[in-house]
């Protein structure tokens, strides 16, 4: 069991094994803060 994992579907969460789970909303790089990413938080 790993203590950190990233995933990037739905499915990758309900079969991982770790403790603390990331999603990764983008296929590809995120956006950059100038092209209007940012964070959500």
């Amino acid at each position: 069991m790993t203590s950190y994992e990233f995933v990037s579907s739905l499915e990758q969460i309900n079969t991982s094994k770790s403790k603390n789970l990331g999603y990764l909303t983008y296929s590809d790089e995120p956006p950059k803060k100038s092209e209007g990413g940012g964070s959500l938080l």
